[in-house]
């Protein structure tokens, strides 16, 4: 059995610089570690430059193959806004993970699987969706705005 860790970057920058990505690994790593974990037994699952929006991602649809077959047991992950950004995927995520009985173990936020424990990870994962919510709205308006800024100096 496997300790699976994944890692998620968004853009593309972030993931040539290297930058998040490689810490998120980095720290995962260390948390297994403090657990008393072999690097022999962890298996790394990169997922670099895709959204948090939509399940269907490369590294998470091998994960989720992997934990399917039984071969890993735990998954440590530096948040749970890097599993999902959606609430609905991450409660069909959890419940396969719960089905395979593989423990969630996040580095930054501690998840008890209690009533309680739920709830505030729900309540986590819709600020997740929001907070998506919010980037594109301000994404379409920062393009919006520099479509119209180049038109007026064109002209």
């Amino acid at each position: 059995m496997y300790t699976a860790i994944y890692s998620r970057v968004s853009t593309g920058m972030q993931a040539s610089e290297g930058t998040s990505l490689d810490a998120q690994v980095e720290i995962c790593i260390r948390k297994a570690r403090d657990m008393g974990l072999s690097e022999g037994m962890i298996k790394v699952y990169r997922e670099e430059g895709f959204t948090g929006e939509d399940i269907d991602r490369p590294a998470m649809n091998d994960l989720r193959r992997d934990v399917t077959q039984g071969i890993i047991n735990r998954l440590i992950v530096t948040h749970p806004d890097r599993l999902t950004r959606d609430l609905t995927d991450k409660l069909i995520l959890c419940r396969e993970l719960e089905r395979s009985d593989v423990e969630i173990i996040f580095v930054d936020t501690e998840y008890r699987n209690t009533p309680e424990g739920q709830l505030f990870f729900n309540l986590m994962s819709s600020i997740a969706q929001y907070e998506l919510s919010l980037i594109k709205k301000r994404t379409v308006r920062g393009r919006l705005k520099a479509v119209e800024k180049e038109k007026k100096s064109c002209r």
